[in-house]
C-alpha cells in the first residue's frame, strides 16, 4: 500500500545536495559543482535517466547534456547557465 499521508507528488520528490569542493568552499572558479541526487527507493536507474534527461534537454539554460547512466557510478554531465554540474 501506499505510505500514509503522501501522494504522488511527495513520493516522487528528489533532493539535491552538493558535496566536494564546491560543498566546502575551496572550489575554484572553473571548477565543476558535485552533486547528488537522492531519489526515493521506488526510483529506478531508467526511471532517474529517463525522466531527467528530458527535462534538462528541454531547459534552455542546460548545454553540453551528457548522460552516462551505464557507469559504475551513474552520472549527468551538463553546463547550466555556464555553470560544470556532475549530477
Amino acid at each position: 500500500g501506499e505510505p500514509r499521508g503522501q501522494d504522488d507528488d511527495e513520493r516522487s520528490r528528489v533532493a539535491v545536495v552538493s558535496f566536494g569542493s564546491y560543498r566546502l568552499g575551496v572550489n575554484r572558479p572553473d571548477g565543476d559543482i558535485d552533486a547528488l541526487a537522492l531519489s526515493p527507493p521506488h526510483c529506478t536507474r531508467a526511471d532517474f535517466f529517463g525522466s531527467l534527461v528530458k527535462t534538462l534537454e528541454e531547459d534552455p539554460r542546460v548545454s553540453e547534456l551528457h548522460p552516462v547512466p551505464g557507469a559504475y557510478t551513474p552520472v549527468i554531465k551538463f553546463y547550466i547557465e555556464g555553470v560544470a554540474i556532475d549530477l
